[in-house]
This record gives structure tokens, C-alpha cells and sequence, in this order.
């Protein structure tokens, strides 16, 4: 039975690995989620579908190792924002990589991000590249990076707060087009890899879904709902 680690499985991204693993029907499988708390309402939710919520924190070596103990595969979402900023991350990968290392993990798939290797700028991208040139160097049996374009989820839930970002997507971006896709699609994406190591073993793959406008990112979001609000400011 192919035991699958999953960082994230509480949020948006691993949330999405472990709907589109669900989705296969496979029941050879079995997930874990690695979740700092694993008696949150959203770790209990993923228990009561089969998932089994494990203790651990990317920024807790030994916690990561346990968590990785006796796993085939794994997938590993890192976060820049409030943990220690950008080198708080770079330590998430790397720690985590070096754990999956040493236990013998037989496939890695990591999410980084589109243009992670040409946007040295921006830290956070930068990053992200550092932590797959680390993937790269550790000599693991497979591995495999995803990256996934702007998310969809970026817009807000609908409300006045969502009335006010369509204006200032608008003025910023006027009539540019941006590809965007849904932390869904990256799950499938991601439970594909995951399910064909040797398929996908040393691939860097790019996820995308739309390409789109405000006016098209719009029209899309609210068709998606099933519904059409008022239009930007």
C-alpha cells in the first residue's frame, strides 16, 4: 500500500493534492497530512474522508522525519509569509529534503512557482529555485517540480471586499492578460506526478489553467459560482 505524505493538506494547495488523490478511488492508498495541530477542525475534517492528520512542523526537522517515516512518496508545499520570511522557507525545503533523503523517500514532488528560475528579483521565487537546486543535488530516486502560475484563490469570496479588488486589479493591470489556475488543477497535477514517479521523475512542470484579463478572470470566477456580481469600480 503506497503510503503519500502531504504538507498543506489543511490549506488550499495540499488541500487540492488530496482531493484529486481521493478522487482516483484508489484505496491502496495511504495519506498523511502533515499538520501542526493535528486536533483542528480542519485536520478532523481530512481524518472523518481517510486521511490520517500527523504532528509535524517544516521548521521541526525531527517532527518532519517522524512524519516521513515509512512514506513512499511525499509532497512538500512551502511558505514564505510569517514564518521566519524567505529563510524561514529556504529552511522548510531543505530540511525536509535532507529528512526525505536520508529515510529513503523514493519521490519528492515539490510546488515552487512559474518563473522561479528567471525571477531572481523576487525573493520569494528565488527561493523557491534554491529549494529545487537543492532537490536536484540530494540524489533522490525521483523527483519531480511543479509550477503553478497566479492562483485563482487570490480573489476574495464575494462581498464588497471583492467589489473593491476588481477596481484595483483593474488600475494596475488595465488590459494585460495574466495566466492563472485553481489550487484544484495544481492537484491534479501534483496526485498525477505523485501516482507516476518514473513518468514524471526530474520533470520541472509548469501548471496553468486560463489566461485571462480582469474582465475574463471575472467573468470566469463568477461563471464558476454560478452567478454574475456587479463589475469593478
Amino acid at each position: 500500500m503506497p503510503t503519500i505524505l502531504i504538507v498543506g493538506a489543511t490549506g488550499q494547495q495540499g488541500g487540492g493534492v488530496v482531493n484529486a488523490l481521493l478522487a482516483t478511488g484508489r484505496i491502496d492508498l495511504s495519506l498523511r497530512a502533515l499538520t501542526r495541530n493535528p486536533s483542528s477542525a480542519s485536520a478532523t475534517a481530512l481524518s472523518a474522508r481517510g486521511v490520517q492528520p500527523v504532528k509535524g512542523d517544516l521548521l521541526n526537522r525531527a517532527s518532519v522525519a517522524q512524519a516521513l517515516k515509512d512514506c513512499d512518496a511525499a509532497y512538500l508545499v512551502t511558505d514564505f509569509r510569517g514564518r521566519e520570511d524567505v529563510d524561514g522557507e529556504l529552511k522548510q525545503g531543505r530540511q525536509f529534503v535532507d529528512a526525505a533523503k536520508e529515510l529513503g523517500l523514493a519521490h519528492l514532488v515539490f510546488s515552487s512557482v512559474a518563473g522561479a528560475d528567471i525571477a531572481t528579483a523576487v525573493d520569494h521565487f528565488h527561493t523557491k529555485y534554491q529549494i529545487e537546486e537543492h532537490i536536484r543535488a540530494a540524489g533522490l530516486p525521483h523527483w519531480t517540480a511543479i509550477r503553478p502560475v497566479g492562483f485563482m484563490e487570490v480573489v476574495p469570496p464575494p462581498g464588497i471586499g471583492r467589489f473593491f479588488f476588481w477596481g484595483a486589479m483593474a488600475a494596475l493591470m488595465g488590459a494585460t492578460k495574466q495566466k492563472y489556475v485553481a489550487c484544484d488543477d495544481i492537484g491534479k497535477a501534483v496526485a498525477k506526478a505523485l501516482l507516476n514517479p518514473a513518468d514524471f521523475n526530474g520533470k520541472v512542470v509548469t501548471v496553468a489553467g486560463q489566461v485571462a484579463d480582469v474582465d475574463e478572470l471575472q467573468e470566469a470566477v463568477e461563471r464558476g459560482e454560478g452567478r454574475r456580481g456587479p463589475g469593478h469600480v
